[in-house]
């Protein structure tokens, strides 16, 4: 039976350990002592770590100082310098303080004399920071001595060893009774005594977690030394950390510790460079006259244990609990108030006025400078306090770092110092203010820490103070930033008045903006200015683009606002903070009930002269009372909306005096105050003094030097016109924003604001208020719970119908008014019919009352044009009934057009019947009777059939949109000459909208049509279209081809032949005098837009219609074919080439003989070179005969 092994003895294992250690050392001590040459070298680097693996390969209860002296020795040999004075190099240096640093955290363990971890500490400091100053800190030497270069890995070394002598030690637990029982030697037991027994050990006292501080110069020589190694970026980030996390336990083990009551005086004396390097390190700043790597940026790593360690060192420093005495010395001194003061000085004897007699003058020996650490004073406290304020101050920079850790990393430092240090600071430098700044992060990680320590500290009530002062410090200078482009500072101003409201609406500390904003507001949004809008002063257009059908608001349409360009500012993030102030100021108003005394604040400013800045804030502060809104706030909202819509009504009024000039006037009873309107005088935006740039010596111009001037008239016009779209934009905002907080109780201000919405969101309308319009519209329809903006103005539509009537009337007529209807027509569509075609009754009287008006005029005939757009939608689709016309019209189909071999065959066949018939009818000379009957006659005659009766001929009742098209185009017979050729033109468009409601079945009743209805009409109307044929103005031309082209359309069996005998000897005339003008034209064919090509167009469409249902006669069909060659060029666009070709297949069926000849003469040689015509027609041509099969 085999016997287990027994467990080595301790002697053993210290046997076994000695022996591992045995090998590396003896080699290393071997090549110590040899000169240095690249083999002793190569040599070491390989022993050296292997020295180090076998260190760690030891137990912590085996090693011994013995065996620790033991493996020093060789270590020390290649410290020493070497007898010929060659260096050994940094890579056994490197090596050598590697192993070092593992041999000394185990020798601590151990048990280690403080001699040597004193000398080991010297002579690390000494090897990375040189010798001292000979001549001591006070001397005339310019500092430490020089100390050698050595390489970033060497240095990383040597600070290894540094942290090793320096870290807390980590003690293990005691196994002491492991090795009571081994003793081989029997040392540990009493021979002399009677009976031998174990001598009492003594207690084994445990090794010091701290070394003892070295002498102070040591200690300030190793702040120095770390400090410069941590303040310069190097390629190997982690000798920053090493030296940063060094200096760490030094401040926070070695200079922080103080017995008495009071900052440490080490600290206190090394508080001043300290925290002025690591602040360089946080904001990479170079030191001093350094230039090298002045570009460098810190790493992200070295800033945030930078920060790390400036927050133990100014905690260590302005703790609460370590300056309670100085604190409370400075809190009781005496103060006195101006009273007590000259309450004292009246109260003194006369005799006192005199100076007591001076002593005999004696010279005094000056005083010595300070020797020794700083002692901690009242006055030091003072002066630290500032400093550190300037610090910070210097630090908030670091609140736009780039990095999210960083940013995490300054939440620490200002949270640490907010829970320990807040009745310490002053507070200019209290940390509050950054944290503010850091809640509103965009990275979670920042802001929660940031909010998290804001509240906690937010349960002091001077911590809330403190806040409350900041909010109108911060909103007293925010002006300044602005007007002077300062846009980071601005934002940053904006974010922590934002969250310091945020979080002050949930505690009973209240804000005192009634006194301190009152005259800042002013100034404020005086700094909001806006840009002057672009094209402001051009209009949209006129009345005329009242008929531009792309003008209603689309579904969906209004998520966002249109952007308002600022003056002062520049960057979107700035423009979002100062959005986001506006709002949370709100939602503090809101809870803390202080709506009224806000909006009264900014509505009170938007009197002034800088109008749109307080509206645009408003605006934001009434989207903060949007949530949790209450009666109070319902009835603060009302008064908003009643005040907005009076001043919409204002403007309106005064439309044509803002293109004049400002209004001079009084009021007119309208409830709003006329400082709300343009502002006339040298405060004007645009008359600010410019400010000018200085960057050192050198002076930027200020760009209004460089401008041209426009003349005084013209900037002033635009001055206005931007204004007042400006003005009236930012009013529909408000509207909006009202419309969001009072909900369903918005509903009785639809009767004005419907009104306002769409006279703003049709085309004449400025682009930008446009916009602003629609977007209004879709918010207030989605606030006042409709599903879409066509849904809210269905609903509401008597609204609108009696707000354009009161504008329609003798006392007070808008010419805008009539735009209304046209976009509430549009905007909703087919839906509105029914409930506005009584409107046309109204419209007619108020075209017969203001006919000489132009403008109404325009207006009232573009809401009737609407209305026919609308009325179309019932009519069936267009391709169904185009096909079912052309099917009754079109002949039937008797295969290709040209085919000879068909036609003679067709020639014979009859030839031979006609043969046949002629003589079997000569053949016959007596007339045959047939076989006579054998049945009676009456017998034969078939009984009589019963009367068929007669289909229900009488006429079916035009529907409600026919009739009303009938009124529509009987009005606008009598408008066709009229003076104004916009006016022509938009008639004539009109009828030829009309024309398919009559013409056309309805979906309704899809078998009936009135023709009888239209066709009186367009007679009596034709003359006056014939004349508009000759129109001087293209644009009433194209409108007359197109009206023709419809006609041949929908209704050519009745009006084809009137269109050629009338109307194609004009088409010849527009087609000779379109060719001339397209030869002087540079767009003329190349795009479809053109008037010439719409024009071409309407009279292809046209004849094609009139070739398939009239008769041509050959001299006409002839004309023709040749006139219509030009239109099948490939240079032509294809919409006239395929027109083109459609017209020479109608024609074709007519007469195929000469359509063959016209466009065979184009490029055959054979016939007659009158028919030939420039161009490359041949690819049209040649299809078209192949469809003739010729």
């Amino acid at each position: 039976m085999a016997v287990p092994p027994s467990a080595p003895t301790m002697d053993q294992r210290k046997q076994h350990a000695f022996t591992q250690l045995k090998v590396v050392c003896v080699p290393i001590l071997s090549a110590a002592r040899q000169p240095p040459s690249p083999a002793t070298t190569a040599s070491l680097v390989a022993l050296l770590p292997a020295l180090s693996r076998a260190l760690l390969g030891v137990p912590s209860d085996v090693f011994s100082p013995a065996l620790a002296n033991y493996v020093f020795f060789p270590l020390s040999s290649l410290l020493q310098p070497t007898p010929e004075g060659a260096d050994r190099g940094e890579v056994v240096l490197e090596a050598t303080m590697s192993a070092l640093a593992t041999l000394v955290l185990l020798w601590r363990r151990a048990g280690i004399e403080m001699r040597i971890l004193h000398e080991l500490w010297i002579m690390s400091i000494l090897r990375l920071g040189g010798p001292l100053d000979p001549e001591g800190p006070n001397g005339g030497g310019k500092g430490k001595g020089k100390a050698k270069d050595l390489t970033e890995e060497a240095q990383r070394a040597v600070l290894g060893v540094l942290l090793a002598l320096m870290s807390p030690l980590e003690l293990e637990p005691d196994k002491g009774g492991e090795e009571s029982d081994d003793d081989p030697l029997g040392e540990n037991i009493d021979w002399d005594a009677d009976e031998p027994t174990m001598k009492p050990r003594p207690a084994a006292s445990p090794p010091p977690a701290l070394l003892p501080p070295p002498p102070i110069p040591i200690l300030f020589h190793t702040l120095t030394t770390l400090l410069s190694i941590a303040a310069i970026p190097t390629s190997l980030p982690q000798l920053q950390l090493d030296a940063l996390a060094a200096l760490r336990i030094l401040i926070q083990s070695y200079l922080a510790p103080h017995p008495a009551s009071g900052p440490s005086p080490l600290l206190a004396t090394a508080l001043p460079g300290t925290a002025s390097t690591l602040s360089r390190i946080a904001l990479s700043v170079p030191r001093g006259k350094d230039t090298v790597d002045q570009a460098r940026r810190q790493p992200s790593s070295a800033i945030v244990a930078a920060l790390d360690v400036l927050s133990i060192l100014v905690v260590a420093v302005t703790n609460d609990e370590v300056t309670r005495d100085l604190r409370v010395a400075v809190d009781e001194a005496p103060s006195a108030t101006l009273e007590e003061v000259v309450e004292a000085y009246l109260s003194k004897p006369a005799d006192e006025d005199e100076p007591p007699p001076t002593p005999v003058d004696v010279p005094t020996p000056p005083t010595p400078p300070p020797t020794g650490p700083t002692l901690p004073t009242r006055a030091w406290l003072t002066h630290t306090l500032g400093n550190l304020s300037t610090l910070f101050h210097s630090l908030s920079s670091l609140t736009a770092h780039e990095s999210p850790v960083v940013r995490t990393a300054l939440v620490s430092f200002y949270s640490e110092l907010l829970a320990t240090s807040s009745l310490s600071l002053s507070p200019t430098s209290h940390p509050i203010e950054p944290l503010l700044v850091l809640s509103s992060d965009a990275w979670p990680t920042v802001s929660k820490p940031a909010l998290a320590s804001l509240l906690a500290s937010f349960a002091l009530p001077q911590h809330r103070a403190t806040a409350s002062s900041l909010i109108l410090a911060r909103l007293a200078a925010l002006p300044r930033s602005l007007l002077r482009r300062d846009e980071k500072t601005a934002s940053t101003s904006a974010r922590v008045v934002r969250v310091a409201l945020d979080l002050l609406g949930e505690t009973d500390t209240d804000v005192d903006f009634g006194s301190r904003m009152d005259k800042a507001s002013w100034s404020l949004v005086r700094a909001l200015a806006f840009e002057r809008v672009v094209g402001a002063a051009e209009g949209g257009g006129g009345m005329s683009m009242a008929w531009i059908t792309g003008g209603a608001v689309e579904e969906g349409a209004g998520d966002e606002w249109p952007e308002l360009r600022m003056k002062w500012v520049k960057e979107e993030s700035t423009r979002v903070a100062l959005e986001e102030l506006w709002v949370a100021l709100g939602q503090w108003a809101g809870r803390r009930a202080r709506e009224r005394e806000v909006i009264d604040l900014f509505w009170t400013a938007a009197k002034g002269e800088s109008q749109e800045g307080a509206l645009w804030v408003l605006d934001g502060v009434l989207r903060g009372l949007e949530h949790g809104a209450s009666k109070r706030t319902s009835k603060v909202v009302r008064s908003v909306v009643r005040d907005v819509l009076a001043l919409l009504d204002q403007l309106e009024l005064e439309h044509d005096e803002f293109e004049d000039g400002p209004r001079k006037d009084e009021a007119t009873g309208t409830g709003t105050d006329d400082s709300l309107l343009v502002h006339d005088g040298p405060d004007d935006a645009d008359a600010l003094v410019s400010i000018e740039h200085h960057r050192g010596v050198s002076l930027t111009p200020s760009l209004d030097v460089l401008t041209p001037i426009a003349p005084p008239s013209s900037s002033r016009r635009d001055a206005l016109a931007s204004h007042r779209i400006l003005l009236t934009s930012l009013l529909l905002r408000i509207l909006s924003s009202s419309a969001a907080v009072l909900s369903s109780s918005f509903q009785p201000f639809l009767l004005q604001s419907l009104y306002h919405l769409l006279a703003h969101s049709s085309p004449p309308s400025h682009p930008l208020l446009r916009l602003h319009a629609s977007t209004a519209l879709s918010r207030i329809a989605f606030s006042t719970s409709y599903a879409s903006p066509q849904n809210l103005v269905l609903a509401n539509v008597d609204y609108v119908l009696n707000a354009v009537s009161q504008r329609l009337s003798i006392a007070r007529l808008d010419p805008n008014a009539p735009i209304v209807l046209v976009e509430m027509i549009r905007l909703v569509g087919a839906p509105i019919v029914p409930m506005v075609q009584d409107l046309v009754e109204d419209v007619f009287e108020a075209l017969d009352d203001y006919h000489g008006y132009e403008d109404v005029t325009v207006g009232l005939w573009a809401v009737l044009d609407a209305l026919v757009r609308a009325m179309a939608g019932e009519l069936a689709p267009l391709d169904a009934t185009a096909a079912a016309a052309s099917a009754t019209r079109d002949p039937p189909d008797v295969g290709p057009l040209l085919n000879p071999e068909r036609d003679l065959a067709a020639f014979e066949e009859w030839y031979v019947e006609y043969q046949a018939t002629k003589e079997a009818s000569s053949s016959s000379s007596a007339e045959d009777f047939g076989p006579s009957p054998q049945t009676p006659f009456e017998s034969t005659v078939p009984p009589p059939e019963e009367p068929t009766p007669f289909p229900d001929s009488s006429p079916v009742p035009a529907t409600r949109p026919q009739t009303t098209a009938a009124q529509i185009l009987s009005k606008s017979t009598y408008y066709l000459s009229h003076a104004s050729p916009f006016l022509r033109s938009r008639v004539l468009s009109l009828i030829a909208s009309a024309v398919p409601l009559l013409a056309t079945p309805s979906v309704s009743s899809p078998s009936e049509n009135r023709q009888a209805d239209l066709l009186p009409i367009i007679h009596r109307s034709w003359p006056y279209i014939l004349n508009r044929l000759g129109d001087p103005e293209p644009y009433v031309l194209l409108e007359a081809t197109a009206l023709v082209e419809s006609l041949a359309t929908h209704v050519g069996e009745f009006m084809s032949r009137r269109i050629l005998d009338d109307v194609w000897p004009r088409f010849r005339t527009i087609l000779e005098r379109q060719e001339k003008d397209d030869k002087g034209s540079a767009i003329a064919g190349k795009t479809a837009y053109s008037t010439s090509h719409r024009v071409h167009r309407a009279i292809l469409n046209t004849m094609t219609c009139v070739a398939r249902d009239v008769p041509l006669k050959e001299d006409v069909l002839w004309e023709m074919a040749v006139l219509f060659r030009p239109f099948l060029d490939d240079s032509r666009e294809d919409e006239l080439q395929e027109a083109a070709r459609n017209v020479y297949r109608a024609l074709a069926r007519v007469n195929e003989d000469a359509v063959w000849l016209a466009l065979s003469g184009t490029a055959d040689d054979r016939l007659p070179l009158f028919l030939r015509t420039g161009g490359q027609v041949e690819r049209n041509v040649r299809t078209l005969l192949l469809e003739m099969h010729c």
